[in-house]
């Protein structure tokens, strides 16, 4: 007899989900009395293997799969053909599933360990490149006096670049706009593939910048009025996205290589060599130029090439040529201990704003303007903004009631006092050389 089954208990018809109640059981068969008529009976006898296909536990139960009844126990003990089948299928799948999950987690497990040795190798050759980087940059110090990573932008191109925190490749800053200090010629020349870069040299005072740096008389272009050096760590030569190049990145003679192991054998004497470069008149002769000549310029603008922009956290140096720039700098940025001043690191072949004091004397400006050369054939001017908005510009070479005691101590230099607008209160004041901000003082 079946301990679950008793006289009076409520099961289900599978008709309609009809309810029934068990009146009579014995080893093979049960009889049911059902609420309402199937097939114009309300009293059956049915075998007992009819648990889980034609009758069952709870009304539910009625709608579920054999699939799913064969998991329950109750129904399993009775014999049902199709709950058995099921069952045994059950098994078969549940042996199926465990041996792919088995071969998956092996698969798995196989894979993780081929990962884990590939990162393992990964680790390893990246230990050795940084090593080999390390090495290479070591030889450079030693051999060369390296001392970093050099870039040169003007001063306009500065301030953006210290507050938008990032320094950007040329396709990068065109879409920001940018004060541009390349030969047109050149850039005309130069791939997509090296416009993608930030560029840097290698040491200071590169051909390049000879040609670009400093207040031009005729603001001619190419042009970088106001040089500022922004000097990187090395330690940038470890990221994964950089090149080399063995000259000047828009040289068709340029080689341009990602692999650091070639970019080892650059001619590395040359590219850090400066000074006179002798002339080979026969060269010249013969071909209308000096091919040597050409070669070793080339070869001193060699670029370190960092993919589209770097953070200014690399920074170890922003350097100035003159006191006046890096108090124009501390004016837009406050005190910052990587600000200092080199001239050594800038040509300084054409004249510029060496320093320059602007003192409020109560009715009077005391002005001083100490130059690095003589001051001929560039324009001179103030432009003096006042608080209520009005503004004008004063030529500091032509006499002007506004500007009086105006002896000239030296050629190099301008001390005078400038008298503002009676009743009006000055809020700034600028001078420009040939046009360009040199000077600021703000009340």
């Amino acid at each position: 007899m079946y301990d679950d089954l008793f006289i009076g208990m409520t099961i289900y018809h599978k008709t309609g989900k009809t309810q029934a109640i068990i009146t009579e059981i014995d080893h093979n068969n049960i009889n049911i009395e059902l609420s309402k008529e199937i097939a114009c009976k309300k009293m059956l006898t049915l075998p007992i293997t009819h648990f889980g296909e034609w009758i069952f536990f709870k009304e539910d139960d009625v709608e579920l799969s054999s699939e799913i009844l064969a998991n329950k126990s109750e129904y399993l003990k009775y014999n049902n053909r199709k709950i058995i089948d099921a069952y045994r299928n059950n098994i078969e799948q549940k042996k199926k599933i465990e041996a792919e999950e088995k071969r998956k987690a092996l698969e798995l497990a196989k894979q993780q360990e081929i990962e884990l040795q590939r990162q393992r190798k990964l680790e390893e050759e990246l230990k050795l490149e940084i090593q080999s980087k390390e090495n290479f940059v070591n030889m450079l110090k030693v051999n060369y006096q390296f001392e970093g990573f050099h870039h040169y932008t003007d001063f306009l191109n500065f301030l953006d670049i210290m507050k938008t925190g990032k320094l950007l490749s040329r396709n990068e800053a065109q879409k920001c706009g940018f004060i541009d200090a390349a030969e047109q010629s050149v850039i005309d020349r130069t791939s997509e593939k090296v416009k993608e870069y930030v560029r840097f040299y290698y040491k200071e005072k590169t051909p390049t910048i000879y040609d670009n740096e400093g207040i031009k008389v005729d603001n001619s272009l190419p042009h970088m009025p106001i040089p500022v050096l922004l000097l990187f760590n090395e330690n940038i030569i470890n990221h994964r996205n950089i090149a080399f190049t063995s000259g000047c990145g828009g040289s068709k003679y340029s080689q341009i290589k990602n692999n650091f192991q070639t970019a080892m054998n650059f001619d590395w004497k040359t590219v850090f060599n400066r000074g006179w470069i002798p002339s080979d008149e026969d060269s010249i002769m013969t071909l209308g130029y000096d091919s040597n000549k050409a070669n070793v310029i080339n070869k001193r603008n060699a670029e370190f090439l960092f993919n589209k922009e770097i953070d200014i956290k690399h920074i170890k140096k922003i350097i100035f040529r003159s006191p006046a720039d890096k108090k124009h700098a501390i004016l837009a940025f406050g005190e910052y201990e990587l600000f200092e001043v080199d001239a050594s690191k800038f040509n300084n072949h054409r004249n510029y704003l060496y320093d320059y004091d602007i003192v409020n004397n109560k009715d009077r400006y005391y002005i001083s303007l100490i130059f690095h050369s003589g001051k001929r054939k560039y324009t001179h001017e103030l432009k003096i903004t006042y608080k209520d908005g009005f503004s004008e510009t004063v030529d500091v070479i032509v006499p002007n009631k506004r500007i009086i005691n105006k002896p000239i101590t030296n050629s190099n230099s301008f001390y005078f006092d400038f008298i503002p607008v009676v009743d009006r209160i000055v809020n700034r004041i600028e001078y420009f050389m040939n046009g360009h901000l040199c000077a600021l003082w703000e009340g």
